[in-house]
C-alpha cells in the first residue's frame, strides 16, 4: 500500500529551503530523523508479518501452506493422526444414565477403569501430525512449534515429526 511508503531523503529535502540544501545540513537532518526511520522500518516489518498471518485461518490446509511459505520448504505437510480405537467414555456414561436406578457396584468397579483409560496420556492421540524435513527441523524447530501453536485452535493436540 502506498500510504505507508515514505521516502525519508525526499522528506528532508522538502523540510529544507533551497538555499540550505547543503550536504552537511542534509547529513545532520538525516541523522536527526534516524530514530523515525527505524520506527517506520519496525512498523513496516510488523505490518507485513501481521498481513501474512491474516491471510491464513486455522484450517489444516491453510496451516500447511503457511508453514511451507514461512519456512520456505515445500516438504512440510500435515496428516491426520490415526485415532486410537478404544473405549469411549460418553457411550458408557449414557448406558449408565439410561438405566433407572443403575447399579452403583458396576459404576464403581468399571467407571474408574474407563476414566483411567480415557485420561491416560499414552492412550490419547494427536489430532494431527506435522511432518517436517530433517534439515528444516534442525535449523528451526522452536520456530515451527511457535508458528504452529499460533494457528492451532485450543483443545487440539498436535505433534511435529521429522522425516
Amino acid at each position: 500500500m502506498n500510504v505507508f511508503r515514505v521516502d525519508f531523503d525526499r522528506f528532508i529535502l522538502l523540510l529544507l529551503p533551497t538555499f540550505l540544501r547543503k550536504p552537511r545540513i542534509f547529513a545532520f537532518l538525516r541523522a536527526a530523523i534516524a530514530p523515525l526511520h527505524a520506527l517506520h522500518a519496525d512498523f513496516s516489518r510488523k505490518r507485513d508479518n501481521t498481513l501474512f498471518l491474516l491471510k491464513y485461518d486455522t484450517s489444516k490446509r491453510n496451516v500447511e501452506l503457511a508453514l511451507r511459505k514461512r519456512f520456505n520448504d515445500g516438504g512440510i505437510y500435515i496428516d491426520n493422526a490415526v485415532k486410537n480405537e478404544g473405549l469411549y467414555l460418553d457411550f458408557y456414561l449414557d448406558a449408565y444414565l439410561q438405566e433407572p436406578g443403575y447399579n452403583t457396584v458396576i459404576k464403581t468397579a468399571y467407571l474408574d477403569l474407563y476414566l483411567d483409560f480415557y485420561l491416560d496420556e499414552q492412550q490419547m492421540t494427536d489430532d494431527f501430525t506435522i511432518y517436517v524435513p530433517e534439515l528444516t527441523y534442525l535449523t528451526s524447530a522452536q520456530a515451527i512449534y511457535e508458528f504452529a501453536s499460533y494457528f492451532v485452535l485450543p483443545g487440539f493436540k498436535y505433534s511435529v515429526q521429522r522425516y
